[in-house]
């Protein structure tokens, strides 16, 4: 396992805040204020990312359903999708479509997350 994880959230001030705060407690994290940054480097390093932490819902062409989405069309190596919103979940049956393992609601504790994240990235 590559233990890597990547963080989209398109928050400028929650972003550098999870960043700093999962980094600090030992993951290593790459982030992206948009998930249309973020799908040229998943591309080009799927096999390093073990865990893909993404916003629901972001600016841009593409939210964190599509990038859900295109994560599970790559054959192979398949990281653990955790996604955050201060919306309302999409349906299960969705969520479980799209090999989403966790949904987490805004506002949440920071450090909940970071064990959740760590566990993830454990297997």
């Amino acid at each position: 396992m590559a233990n890597r994880m990547l963080l989209i959230e398109d928050e400028d001030d929650l972003r550098t805040l999870l960043e700093e705060y999962l980094k600090d407690n030992g993951l290593s994290v790459t982030s992206f204020a948009s998930a249309d940054k973020a799908l040229p480097f998943w591309r080009d390093h799927a096999d390093e990312i073990d865990l893909v932490l993404t916003d629901m819902r972001m600016p841009g062409t593409i939210d964190g359903i599509g990038l859900a989405r295109a994560v599970r069309r790559r054959e192979g190596h398949q990281p653990s999708i955790v996604m955050i919103s201060g919306f309302e979940p999409p349906p299960r049956q969705m969520l479980q479509e799209l090999g989403i393992t966790e949904f987490i609601s805004k506002p949440f504790r920071i450090s909940e997350l970071s064990r959740l994240c760590a566990a993830k990235m454990r297997g």
